[in-house]
């Protein structure tokens, strides 16, 4: 039988309906509940008179009130954008015509799609203006109606008036009534997706038509009792479906890394039976001398000057610790001494007890991270930061003159997420700002969680997992949380995802489609989480060299392909939301909404430090400059103090174990890649403020030099020394993020 008659019959061996069959099956059960629903006539109505300027019609001035409530004067001409509601449409225009005695009556015409719906008088009296737009309205996107009118300028006023707008009625007609071909383009393609979808992963052709025809229904109900908000809304439905396409590398290997979980689980154990760094000792005294000098220079590093100078970098990193009342500022110092003298004197050791099998406690991983979080909620919560050095102003201004979401910055789903908990919660909250606040506490609780899963990878027993966590506790980052006003949080929390995930693809638990959907995730999140990207590539590239040599790099392509597949669906649905929520490019330069108010790279638009000369006024010194090495010595004094200069004091006191612990763990490999990229981004990147404005701008260095730092010390030899080391670290770094989130939740200015 030919492939022809296959289309148009069945094919008697299978009993299978042909592939034209199925589609017209599939088609006319989604088509015939939205054609039925469609009969069904609807109304939308508009109030021209509101304070909010009307964004489907232009040509109206500012809103005033009259003896018949609140409307606007219109133009010569005023066009109004239609809803896609189907045809017949009808629209209804509220009107009144204002005219001084002995003036000629207001003429009003009206056309549409280039076609003349007639001239008619408005009286002096509130009217209906009546029209039914043309039927070949359904094949725009968005059908429009302009009204024209007679003029008369009254007397001591320069305005040409026309006629008062109070009100836009807009109905769909009854029977026979067909829907726009936009919306209806939508919910067809969301059939055709769903039924690939349901197909592919299910492989039951009657289980992806039913799926269909439960789609069908449930979009035949939508037209029938919420249609404007259904044709709003319409592209929102090819989502789903789509990201499940895209999306199906990540759930198989999703599914097939649970399957080796339970069949293969020896290949997927953390090594434990790492090299450690036995030239322990310069270590252990280089740490705790360098904690005791930077504990010194919190006591008498000298005071800020009163202007602020971006370029006098000097101190600012520590010089809030003298703001605080004299015996705390002694009692953190007293902190240190004391954990030195415990680690000193003390014969307690760092490695704790593990099970036979090397795993840490799973009784006590149960309910850690539970307490954890739910310790640091409250924390977050009942102890705000009572003043930020956030743009919190700034929000407030551009969330409310915007009058929705706004496309800020770099910050797409953060700042998304933010505005839309705001109106969602507007009758509860005041200001816009309060909605950050609230995403700063679920971010902290993030945090909270991922510092919890990033100890038990890296921590090879209990003890070592809890160093981990509370050195991620003890950065400056952690003040995000209290409540603190910016868009550095939830990029914050995410990002210890990603080095989570990399840690365990590279380590063989983890599906590299799934590092790039967290990664991915964080990208959008903020703009900052993209300079993670080449720490997922350096996994990627570790991880196929684990691979057998045979296939290497095939096996590598395929792992990229779909990685990168999965970050794109990931992308479709961020900008998917985007574009169908009414944003645009043009909206992306807040200048519009708020003068000097730039976009990517601040005021100057300038996105890094320049290398020779400076060229506005936010740039504020060259890359080689004195000022650019104390701005970047005192941001990484002011979010973990002894994170950088560990790491260098270990590298150079034992070069040799550190490359033999690399080679043994190739997840350090991409965990200090991490950390150099992160680094790299606080060196170049261009604050209009510089660091000492905007340290939390460039503060994402601070988590993975931290992770780092404390590996490289949980892996000295057991002993003093490796008990030194690490109760100076973790102890100066306690003090130090303590006295900086006290500050801020006291209300200290410094």
């Amino acid at each position: 039988m030919s492939s022809w008659a296959r289309l148009i019959r069945y094919d008697t061996g299978s009993k299978r309906p042909a592939i034209l069959l199925r589609a017209l099956f599939g088609a006319l059960a989604l088509a015939v509940p939205i054609l039925v629903a469609q009969q069904v006539s609807v109304t939308s109505v508009q109030d021209l008179g509101i304070a909010t300027t009307p964004a489907n019609v232009t040509g109206l001035g500012k809103s005033e009130s009259g003896e018949n409530g609140p409307f606007r004067w219109g133009g010569e001409q005023v066009t109004v954008q239609l809803q896609p509601l189907g045809s017949p449409m009808h629209v209804a225009l509220l009107v009144q015509g204002v005219r001084p005695d002995g003036e000629a009556p207001v003429l009003v015409g009206a056309y549409s799609l280039g076609k003349s719906l007639g001239v008619q008088v408005v009286p002096q009296t509130q009217t209906l203006l009546q029209y039914r737009v043309p039927s070949l309205s359904i094949f725009t996107i968005r059908p429009e109606l302009t009204i024209t009118s007679t003029t008369f300028r009254p007397p001591n006023d320069d305005r040409q008036l026309v006629i008062a707008f109070y009100r836009i009625e807009q109905s769909s007609g009854s029977w026979p009534s067909l829907p726009s071909l936009w919306p209806a383009l939508a919910w067809l393609l969301s059939g055709l997706l769903l039924y690939i979808a349901i197909r592919v992963i299910t492989g039951n052709m009657k289980l992806a038509l039913i799926s269909v025809l439960g789609l069908g229904i449930l979009l035949g109900i939508l037209n029938a009792i919420a249609r404007p908000w259904l044709v709003f809304y319409s592209w929102y439905f090819v989502l789903p479906p789509l990201l499940v396409l895209m999306l199906l590398p990540w759930l198989r290997d999703l599914f097939r890394l649970r399957q080796a979980a339970v069949s293969d689980q020896e290949t997927l154990t953390i090594p434990r039976d790492t090299p450690t760094i036995r030239n322990v000792w310069p270590i252990a005294i280089s740490v705790p001398i360098l904690g005791l000098l930077v504990m010194l220079w919190h006591l008498f590093a000298p005071p800020e000057p009163a202007a602020f100078d971006a370029t006098y970098n000097v101190s600012w990193g520590v010089s809030f610790y003298t703001k605080l009342p004299e015996v705390l500022q002694i009692l953190g110092f007293v902190v240190v001494v004391a954990a030195l003298a415990w680690a000193l004197f003390s014969r307690t050791t760092v490695a704790g007890d593990e099970n036979s099998n090397g795993q840490n406690d799973r009784q006590f991983w149960k309910w850690f991270p539970w307490a954890l979080v739910l310790v640091g909620v409250l924390l977050f919560t009942f102890a705000p930061a009572l003043y930020s050095e956030g743009d919190s102003a700034l929000f407030d201004r551009l969330i409310v003159k915007n009058h929705g979401a706004l496309w800020q910055e770099p910050e797409l789903v953060d700042f998304l997420l933010k505005v839309k908990l705001y109106y969602a919660l507007s009758f509860v909250l005041s200001l816009p700002t309060q909605a950050f606040q609230i995403m700063a506490v679920v971010a902290g609780a993030i945090y909270l969680a991922g510092a919890s899963a990033l100890g038990r990878v890296l921590g090879r027993t209990r003890a070592e997992a809890l160093v981990v966590v509370g050195a991620l506790i003890a950065i400056g980052n952690i003040l995000f949380f209290f409540r603190y006003i910016e868009n550095y949080a939830l990029v914050s929390a995410v990002s210890l995802f990603v080095l989570w995930s990399c840690w365990q693809y590279v380590e063989g638990r983890m599906a590299f489609t799934s590092v790039c959907l967290i990664a991915a995730v964080a990208a959008l999140i903020h703009g900052a989480g993209f300079w993670w990207g080449p720490m997922v590539l350096v996994a990627w590239y570790v991880r196929a060299r684990e691979h057998s040599a045979e296939g290497r790099w095939r096996w590598a392509g395929l792992e990229l392909g779909k990685g990168v597949l999965t970050s794109v669906a990931v992308l479709v649905l961020v900008l998917g939301v985007v574009i169908l929520d009414g944003y645009s490019f043009a909206r992306l330069d807040t200048k519009v909404l708020e003068p000097g108010v730039g976009i990517v790279g601040g005021n100057d638009t300038h996105l890094f430090v320049p290398f020779f000369a400076t060229e506005t006024i936010s740039e504020n010194y060259t890359y080689f400059s004195w000022s650019h090495l104390g701005a970047v010595i005192q941001e990484q004094m002011l979010t973990a103090p002894l994170a950088l200069i560990t790491i260098l004091a270990v590298l150079v006191v034992a070069w040799r174990d550190t490359l033999a612990l690399l080679k043994a763990r190739p997840a350090v490999i991409v965990l200090a890649v991490g950390a150099l990229t992160a680094l790299l981004y606080s060196i170049s990147w261009n604050p209009d403020l510089g660091p000492r404005g905007d340290w939390d701008l460039l503060a994402l260095s601070a988590i993975p030099l931290t992770l780092l730092a404390v590996f490289l010390l949980l892996h000295l030899s057991n002993g003093k020394a490796k008990r030194l080391a690490l109760a100076s670290y973790l102890s100066v770094s306690a003090v130090h993020t303590v006295a900086w989130v006290l500050l801020h939740v006291l209300g200290i200015h410094y």
